[in-house]
């Protein structure tokens, strides 16, 4: 039976239209999950200020190598306040050196429960995340924990939703120093000392076996141009009007 080019080409859309029907019926009952540009609202990159203050955080994880006593102990030394995100999984194996880190005068933000990429986490699973890390880390940390940095610094509507249900500001770094690739202290120095501007969030890692060594060389030379330290929650204070 011969068919017109017309009569087929009617034949195939309608064939797209049923396919597309179907999947989205599907799709009925979850939850839409879109990426934010980098840029997204209700997230936190850097301070908005021209004072020379900045801000190191430290993302903390349990893994194979754990340098975050080493990296207290430089921060400590060199008296500067940082901000820890921990996961309420390394909390629970780390009690001890948590409180350490709460009793030395660090800010502590929560950096989710056990540390899963979010990519495609439903909303409510992310707010679990958070309130099983924040009913862990509220065990040696007595302050209120309003700041969170998630796993890999995905940020997603999903993630932004979360957060702001449990009443928690977005935290991503504005300067990454690579210390998770870095073969030598140097190299995290130059990274930073070559990028670095007032009200930068600065990412450490405590899995980086150079990050401890980086922060000793890197903070008297800050401190040499001008720079000051302070806790995440604190610099944010201090936004330029």
């Amino acid at each position: 039976m011969y068919i017109s080019k017309r009569i087929l080409k009617i034949i195939l859309i309608i064939i797209a239209a049923v396919i597309v029907v179907a999947f989205a019926s599907t799709a009925i009952g979850k939850e839409k999950i879109q990426d934010t540009s980098t840029k997204a609202q209700n997230v936190v990159y850097k301070a908005d200020t021209q004072y020379k203050i900045i801000s190191v955080t430290i993302e903390v994880n349990e893994n194979t190598q754990d340098y975050t006593e080493q990296i207290l102990n430089i921060l400590n030394k060199n008296n500067v306040k940082a901000t820890f995100f921990l996961t309420g999984q390394w909390v629970e194996a780390n009690k001890d050196l948590a409180k350490k880190i709460s009793d030395s005068g660090h800010e502590i933000g929560n950096h989710s429960n056990t540390h899963k990429d979010m990519k495609k986490m439903m909303t409510y699973k992310i707010e679990k995340e958070i309130t099983d890390a924040d009913q862990i880390i509220s065990q040696v940390y007595t302050k209120q924990i309003e700041l969170f940095k998630p796993p890999f610094s995905y940020v997603g509507s999903n993630v932004v939703n979360a957060a702001d249900k449990k009443g928690k500001t977005v935290i991503i770094h504005s300067l990454d120093s690579l210390d998770w690739k870095s073969s030598s202290a140097d190299y995290i120095v130059n990274i930073i000392n070559s990028n670095i501007n007032p009200g930068d969030i600065i990412c450490f890692h405590n899995d980086a076996k150079y990050c401890a060594d980086s922060l000793d060389i890197l903070i008297p030379k800050l401190k040499e141009q001008g720079y000051k330290f302070d806790t995440v929650g604190e610099i944010l204070k201090i936004n330029d009007k």
